[in-house]
This record gives structure tokens, sequence and C-alpha cells, in this order.
């Protein structure tokens, strides 16, 4: 997730509101920042469809007698109209960036499920671009499925979670989002967020974790 300050770069540079010493070291970060670059052609992409329905809408000719009614209408009338065509707009491209949202947390979800189901503990596996998995741990709960604790780390953000596998797919149980600095984090992922993850696994887990010969068994099986 990128930061509010990276956000207002952003739409600063599509208003030309950047100096060109700045505007310079804006695309040196584009180049370098596959989030940034990212973020920045989906922002890109709704200014230019908002630009573009305003232009069809200026350039199209009014029907003479819609142009009559305007006229006898009152200019409180005509902001209102103007102002509910803009908000129209404003929602259809919302509704356009929400859907590349949940298409993007739709594919983390199934390269989840996928790193899960195949990678044993402390093996780091990358779901995109983004983000980079690692199961820091495997053991059975107490009414007999099999779970597994792990990390994702997305840029300065972790999320330290708990799945189990229930029937045939992995369910996460208890999870807890913090910042962190870097991946060596995840081999030490307590803190704050132990305080949620650690009474959960104190309570559930039953016996002491799988170990690697336990687990390749189990992902050879996928997890039965």
């Amino acid at each position: 997730m990128l930061p509010e300050q990276d956000h207002l770069l952003i739409s600063a540079f599509l208003d030309g509101e950047l100096s060109l010493e700045e505007s310079a070291c804006f695309k040196q970060r584009l180049l370098k920042e596959p989030a940034l670059n990212q973020q920045y052609q989906v922002l890109k992409s709704l200014d230019q469809n908002l630009k573009s329905a305003f232009s069809e809408i200026e350039s199209d000719p009014i029907p003479e007698a819609l142009s009559n009614l305007l006229e006898n209408e009152k200019p409180k009338t005509e902001v209102w109209q103007f102002m509910a065509m803009a908000a129209s707009l404003v929602v259809v491209s919302l509704i356009s960036f929400l859907g590349y949202q949940f298409s993007l947390q739709e594919h983390i979800s199934v390269a989840l499920n996928q790193a899960l189901e195949t990678r044993p503990s402390m093996e780091v596996a990358q779901l995109n671009e983004e983000s980079q998995f690692i199961a820091l741990q495997s053991f059975r709960h107490t009414n007999g499925n099999i779970c597994r604790e792990y990390v994702i780390k997305a840029q300065s953000m972790q999320e330290h979670s708990v799945a189990c596998k229930i029937q045939k797919s992995w369910q996460v149980q208890v999870k807890k989002q913090t910042k962190i600095l870097d991946l060596e984090h995840y081999i030490t992922a307590t803190g704050s967020q132990g305080k949620i993850i650690e009474p959960y696994l104190k309570k559930v887990a039953k016996g002491q974790a799988l170990n690697v010969d336990e687990e390749l068994k189990l992902i050879s099986r996928n997890w039965h």
C-alpha cells in the first residue's frame, strides 16, 4: 500500500503541478519502483477517462429543443445538472478502479492459496511484484485440521496470519497487519502482532510444530 504522500505526488504530476526537477525525480522513481508505477498507471488511466468523457460531452451538439429548454431554466438548475453529470462520471471511474483492485486482490488470494499448499516453512515465495510470502510453521489444530502460521510482506507492511486447511481450501483464522522495515522481520514476526497471534496459537495448536519431513509428506498428499 502506497503512503498518502505518494498518492498526492502522483496527482500533482498528473495535474502538471510539479517543477521540472520534481518531475524528473518522479519519473526516475517510476522506473525503479514497480508499486508506484502501477498505481500511477491506474490513476493516469482514470484521469484520461475523465478528460475524454468531458471532452465528448463538450463536443456533442445539444439538440435545439433541449437548448431552448436549458435557456429558459434558471442558472442554478444548469449548475446542478452539471454537478450531477460530473458526479456520475466520478462514480463510473470509481467503479472501474474498485473492479481493478478486486481483480488484484483475487490474484493475490489465488497465489496465497498456492503458496500455502506447496511451500515448506521458511521458504520465501513471490505472490506478485510487490508481495512476498513465507510460512513460519505448520501444526495440527486441536480439531484435527492442519494449520500454517505465515507472513506476507508488501513494501512497508507485514501481515502475520494463521490459516487452516478446511475441506479443500485454506481459510484464514486470525491475522494482524503491522509496519516493518525489511524481509528479515519475517522470521521475527512478534511484537505488537504477537498479542493476537501468539495467544491463538497457544489455544489451538496441538503438540509441537511439524518438522520438515512431516511437512513435505503432507505437501505431497495435498495436506491430507
